[in-house]
């Protein structure tokens, strides 16, 4: 990817989209975070300096995974 940012909205929309697929109406957020957390994809965001390989901080996707699920679930009930 060209900048953080892009790499960031690629990880936030593997995780959204696997989310999306695995919710079923009126399922419960810790039970669809229990399957990201069981089989959803992790994304890694690293960057290649030179001979130099490093893993960047910031995000972290189970974080993410869980306030998408709650979201989820709330647009469900109201």
């Amino acid at each position: 990817f060209q900048s953080l940012g892009d790499a960031l909205v690629a990880a936030e929309n593997l995780i959204s989209e696997f989310l999306a697929r695995e919710f079923n109406p009126g399922m419960a957020a810790s039970a669809l975070y229990s399957r990201y957390k069981s089989s959803g994809e992790v994304p890694y965001i690293f960057r290649v300096d030179g001979d130099i390989t490093q893993t960047l901080p910031g995000f972290n996707h189970f974080r993410y995974a869980l306030s998408r699920c709650n979201e989820l679930a709330e647009v469900e009930t109201a």
